[in-house]
């Protein structure tokens, strides 16, 4: 007896750990698949973010200390140039990409266009360019970068989503598009950490000259297209085919035999523009988002160079990794418990709290980068920085960098709420027959990138608080008090623009459509 005893509790054992064998055998062909395309495709985006992280965010240092007269303006104008054409571009890449150009021919002229520029840097860091021509040199230097960045990631994510669901099993007449979203999110989450932990790691302990970082970076983007082209083989050849069959397999069989085919289908997938009418719902709220864009062009501008010259404590990449870490974590988590406890039918509501959230945050992250300014600036003063530094180049304000972590903080947590909240605020507001999935997003980013239009007229507009450089002839105090006053003016307008949507009903099912939407943001 109490042999067979013993002889049970081990089959039960035995029992419960094939069980477990058996699930996780599940989990993992749900959300892990070997596709080639995915892989090289998910290499090339980790190419790009690995450029934006060691060069892009860190740029206007270049700028200003390249420029000789007037630098800080120029700077100032170059990255704001780059990071409102980038946007606007995001969505023109979008569209040609979705109907008239194979996704990935944007994708190769696109990139070709971003390792251009990069080389363009890379001369203009081996051999100066004479101080008349520095502008006429960076203009194209930035808007090749800014085309660059367009037609890579956002395109690149569209074009990962084909491929998953094109190596889909054949025999499957409904595509699991939960699956083919979760397989994506995998390969997008692992190499986006992979690129903000390890861009630290290599340019953080020493800045070893912009020509090394320029010609690291160069050769990492040109591989990394070496790479894709030589796999474009590998690629299925099948994405729009089966994108067609997933939209035609997810229509209703009655629909399908009295309609005939989805518009989309039946169009080649162009886009009428009878769809873009109800976007104009969005427009008192888009407006809202320009001051919002204007706060993180300022923070994207000044808030690197501020700590250009600061005591360096840590390096500024970690700085902008604790930014992104944010961004994508606490934001997500903020939407995530607005919806777990808010109930369901008062879903749009919490996505406007969640919004008017960004703006209050908004104005602290000004209010911060004000008070931090106005003892930066005392520092200089008291320690006679200016004078140190045109004896030697290499003096620091005695200062750390540090010092610059909350408004860092601040800035990240303020980009996530509020972008994630105006997607999730488009997604219930605008119909469905409206491409949501394609454009909702970019059009998003467009209307915040206008923020970094104004924020270069603001700085040519108000050159008395701004000299060539940011420490020894700037207020930018003054410029971030402003700041904070036009938040707070804007959280207010916010207000009465949301009490326009606030007993508004929403115009598709608020349930699954936002369970799916916080999904997707939970990962990006």
């Amino acid at each position: 007896m109490p042999t067979d005893t013993s002889f049970l509790k081990i089959r039960r054992k035995f029992d419960q750990i094939f069980i477990k064998l058996f699930y996780i055998k599940i989990w993992k062909n749900y959300y892990f698949c070997l596709c080639w395309g995915a892989a090289v495709t998910t290499g090339l985006a980790y190419t790009q973010w690995f450029v934006g992280y060691a060069v892009v965010g860190v740029l206007i240092t270049y700028f200003t200390d390249t420029w000789k007269e007037h630098n800080l303006p120029n700077a100032v104008a170059m990255i704001n140039l780059l990071e409102g054409s980038s946007s606007v571009l995001a969505l023109v890449m979008t569209y040609i990409s979705d109907n008239h150009v194979r996704p990935l021919k944007v994708i190769l002229c696109s990139t070709a266009a971003y390792i251009i520029g990069m080389v363009m840097l890379c001369i203009s860091a081996f051999h100066p360019i004479a101080g008349d021509m520095t502008g006429m040199y960076f203009v194209p230097v930035v808007l090749l970068i800014a085309v660059g960045k367009a037609g890579g990631v956002p395109v690149l994510e569209g074009f990962l989503v084909g491929q998953l669901r094109a190596h889909e099993p054949r025999q499957l007449l409904d595509i699991d598009e939960g699956r083919v979203n979760a397989r994506k999110n995998v390969w997008w989450i692992t190499a986006s950490l992979l690129c903000g932990l390890s861009t630290p790691w290599i340019f953080g302990h020493v800045h070893a000259g912009w020509l090394v970082t320029f010609v690291c970076s160069t050769s990492v983007m040109g591989i990394g297209y070496l790479l894709f082209l030589c796999c474009i083989a590998l690629y299925h050849r099948s994405v729009k085919k089966a994108a067609a069959t997933s939209e035609i397999s997810r229509a209703s069989p009655k629909e399908n035999a009295n309609n005939g085919p989805t518009p989309a289908v039946s169009a080649g997938r162009r886009v009428p523009m009878e769809q873009w009418k109800p976007l104009s719902v969005m427009i008192p709220m888009w407006t809202t988002f320009l001051v919002f864009g204007l706060v993180l062009s300022t923070g994207n501008t000044f808030f690197t160079e501020q700590g250009n010259n600061m005591h360096a404590t840590v390096s500024i990449y970690r700085l902008i990794m604790i930014r992104n870490i944010i961004k994508a974590t606490l934001s997500s988590s903020f939407y995530t418990l607005l919806f777990k406890y808010i109930p369901k039918p008062l879903k749009t509501k919490s996505i406007i709290v969640g919004i008017l959230t960004a703006m209050v945050v908004s104005v602290f992250c000004c209010s911060v980068a004000w008070r931090v300014e106005v003892r930066r600036l005392r520092a200089i003063e008291d320690s006679k920085f200016c004078v140190k530094f045109n004896q030697d180049d290499r003096a620091v304000v005695p200062m750390s960098i540090l010092r610059l972590a909350p408004q860092f903080c601040l800035l990240g947590l303020m980009e996530g709420i509020g972008k994630q909240g105006l997607d999730l605020f488009f997604e219930v507001q605008v119909p469905h027959d409206v491409p949501m999935e394609k454009y909702g997003s970019a059009l998003n980013e467009a209307v915040i990138g206008f923020g970094s239009f104004i924020n270069a007229l603001l700085v040519y507009g108000l050159k008395g608080w701004f000299g060539d450089t940011l420490n020894c002839s700037s207020r930018l105090d003054n410029y971030y008090q402003m700041m904070m006053i036009l938040s707070f003016v804007n959280l207010c307008y916010n207000w009465f623009v949301s009490t326009l949507y606030w007993d508004k009903k929403e115009t598709r099912d608020d349930v699954k459509g936002n369970q799916e939407m916080v999904i997707e943001l939970l990962v990006e």
